[in-house]
């Protein structure tokens, strides 16, 4: 499974975090994740990715220890 996503105000758009609340849990289990996001400004969407990755684990997926910020 692959999630990219914007930062808005240091944070994930709301529908990408529906996604995974509307799908049963068992979908996530120990597949893999990678994480990409992408935002302006110098931290290229860290926080983006801090909070799907809470997300993903919480899901028992099987999360790629590398993230990818784009500025």
């Amino acid at each position: 499974m692959q999630r990219a996503s914007p930062e808005y105000q240091g944070g994930m758009p709301g529908a990408i975090k529906n996604a995974p609340d509307f799908l049963d849990s068992s979908y996530f289990a120990r597949k893999p994740v990678a994480l990409v996001s992408a935002a302006g400004g110098g931290r290229g969407g860290i926080h983006t990715l801090h909070q799907m990755r809470t997300i993903m684990q919480a899901l028992c997926t099987s999360t790629i220890a590398w993230q990818l910020p784009l500025l």
